[in-house]
C-alpha cells in the first residue's frame, strides 16, 4: 500500500459516505432531484423511491468496500462505474437544459451544470488513480506504512473530500458571471 493510494482510497470513502449520509438526511430533496433527472411524473413515486434507495445502498456499499482490503479494488471499480453513470445523467440534464437541483450531498445548493460534470470527472480520475495504484502495488499490507505517512494520507483524503463536498460553494465564491453577485459592491 502506498500513501498516495491510501489517500485516494480514503478520499473516495469520505465522498461516498458524505453523499449517502447527506441523501439520508435530506431524502425528500434527493428523491425530488432524482424524479426530475429521470423525468418521471408524480404517479411514478415508487420508482423514484426505489432508485433513491438503490443509489444510497450503492454509495454506502462502495464506501464500506473501499475500507476492506480484499475488496477495495472492487469498491474502486464500482465507484468509477457509479460516477460514470451519474456523470452521464448530469450531462444529459445539461444537454437537454433540464433544471435539476444538485442534491449530490443532501440539500441542493445549485442546479446541475457543467461544474458537476467537471467535479465528477475529477472524482473518476481520483478513483481511477487509486485503482491503478492498488492493482500495481506490491501488496495491500498496511503494516509496511509508517504512522506519519498514514496521518498525512488521512489528512490529504480529508482535504480532498472536503473540497469535493463543498465544491459548489467554492465555485460560487469565485463565480464572476453576470448575476452571481460576486464583484458587486454592497448597497
Amino acid at each position: 500500500m502506498t500513501y498516495l493510494g491510501l489517500a485516494f482510497q480514503l478520499a473516495m470513502v469520505g465522498v461516498f459516505a458524505v453523499s449517502a449520509v447527506g441523501k439520508l438526511r435530506a431524502r425528500a430533496e434527493a428523491e425530488a432531484a432524482i424524479a426530475l433527472l429521470l423525468q418521471l411524473p408524480q404517479s411514478r413515486r415508487a420508482v423514484v423511491t426505489v432508485v433513491t434507495a438503490l443509489l444510497l445502498a450503492a454509495e454506502l456499499t462502495i464506501a464500506v468496500a473501499m475500507l476492506v482490503p480484499w475488496v477495495a479494488a472492487a469498491g474502486q471499480v464500482a465507484a468509477i462505474g457509479l460516477l460514470v453513470v451519474l456523470t452521464l445523467g448530469v450531462a444529459t440534464a445539461v444537454k437537454q437544459k433540464i433544471s435539476v437541483p444538485c442534491a449530490c450531498f443532501g440539500r441542493p445548493t445549485s442546479d446541475l451544470g457543467k461544474r458537476h460534470i467537471y467535479r465528477n470527472l475529477i472524482l473518476i480520475t481520483i478513483a481511477g488513480a487509486g485503482l491503478v495504484i492498488h492493482v500495481f502495488q506490491a501488496d495491500g499490507n498496511l503494516s509496511d506504512l509508517h504512522v506519519g505517512g498514514v496521518a498525512m494520507s488521512v489528512l490529504g483524503a480529508f482535504v480532498i473530500a472536503l473540497l469535493v463536498t463543498y465544491y459548489d460553494e467554492i465555485v460560487d465564491l469565485f463565480d464572476t458571471s453576470p448575476g452571481s453577485g460576486v464583484g458587486t459592491p454592497p448597497l
